[in-house]
């Protein structure tokens, strides 16, 4: 399956879409147009998503992840292969090879987010501004707590009309100001309750080597007015009416070790570049990339309200989810299409579904298939 270019006779080049139809066991080719008309490329891009979407259907059938009991190889004391691999290492092709999803992005207050259908999204990733004063080009970060929640209430009514059933949304968020101390984690959980979420829990992420080694605030080495240094942030979970979550996918992609360690209440990584990122308050690539391998499978869709500088779609693309993004501020899309373009292959490694063969790959797959054939 590609897009490939032939050249005619006078020299002129055309885009071809190719691919190999099983049913007829044979390469074809659909013309797409001058290789040098945009619609031409367009084109090809769309038949090739359409073949592979078209092809998920399939992975679902061939394709389940293998614990201890289902090995990829079993035989029978006889050395017998009773259970062969092909499939499955079909299947393993596809994701491999998978067009990735181009997020869709909307330059507009998420108060309203009217373009996508109800119940449509598995999972929301986000952080909202703190209201902190931050300079935002398109947005006040210095409302009144009352007007602020407002706001946030208003985004999280068309985050549940949105949310599929059992369907979650994770807010990083951080408590602000110290005199005094304003505990946004718990104004937002009770607003979250109201609106009718259900609570999951809550994620504490430990910044503590990213924190530096300044001295804490308040009163230096006495007990006249010491001030606590907060070196963490806030991950509320929630989910839409069910704990279960509702979704035609069923394949994962996160390992067991990853699934035990994204249990834990407390998750510990750094913090990222604010200058580097292009934002003033980005999170790091690793939070969205946790919530998205422990709470959506292969094929789902995310969505952010907040996109800011656009980690969320880059890592739900590279990670083979469907994305969107809300960013009210316009002079983040460069930002945005520079990181979103990155995400240029799948970062799903094959080990994700070859739990008993952690070395594998695709060549050593192939050569299982040829020496256990059936």
């Amino acid at each position: 399956m590609s897009v490939t270019t032939k050249k005619s006779k006078e020299g002129r080049e055309y885009l071809y879409f190719s691919y190999y139809d099983q049913h007829e066991k044979k390469k074809k080719e659909i013309y797409c147009g001058p290789k040098e008309d945009n619609d031409a490329l367009q084109r090809a891009t769309e038949l090739k998503r359409e073949y592979l979407l078209n092809q998920y259907k399939e992975i679902e059938k061939q394709l389940k992840v293998l614990d201890e009991r289902d090995a990829p190889i079993k035989k029978k004391q006889s050395g017998e292969t009773i259970r062969s691999i092909e499939n499955q290492t079909s299947a393993l092709e596809l994701i491999k090879n998978a067009s990735l999803y181009d997020p869709e992005i909307y330059f507009k207050s998420s108060e309203n987010m009217s373009e996508v259908e109800k119940e449509s999204v598995q999972l929301i990733v986000t952080s909202p501004p703190y209201n902190v004063g931050k300079e935002y080009v398109a947005y006040n970060d210095n409302k009144q707590l009352d007007e602020y929640l407002d706001f946030l209430d208003r985004v999280w009514r068309e985050c549940k009309r949105i949310l599929c059933k059992g369907g979650r949304i994770a807010i990083n968020v951080a408590d602000t100001w110290r005199q005094p101390y304003i505990p946004l984690h718990c104004y937002i959980s009770v607003r979250m309750l109201k609106l009718g979420f259900k609570m999951r829990g809550v994620i504490y992420w430990n910044k503590g080597a990213s924190a530096g080694i300044s001295t804490a605030w308040g009163s230096w080495r006495s007990p006249s007015n010491p001030t606590i240094r907060d070196v963490g942030e806030y991950i509320l979970i929630f989910s839409k009416d069910s704990f279960k979550l509702e979704s035609e996918n069923k394949i994962p992609t996160i390992t067991s070790t990853e699934f035990t360690e994204y249990t834990k209440s407390v998750w510990t990584f750094p913090t990222t570049n604010g200058v580097k990122d292009g934002h003033p308050a980005p999170f790091p690539e690793e939070l969205p990339r946790r919530l998205i391998k422990f709470y959506t499978y292969l094929g789902d869709t995310v969505l952010d309200p907040f996109l800011g500088s656009g980690t969320t779609c880059k890592v739900a693309k590279a990670w083979g989810r469907k994305s969107i993004g809300y960013e009210i501020d316009k002079s983040y899309k460069p930002e945005i299409q520079k990181k979103v373009g990155r995400a240029s292959e799948l970062a799903i490694p094959l080990d994700n579904f070859m739990i008993n063969d952690k070395g594998a790959t695709l060549d050593t797959l192939l050569a299982q298939i040829e020496s256990h054939s059936m």
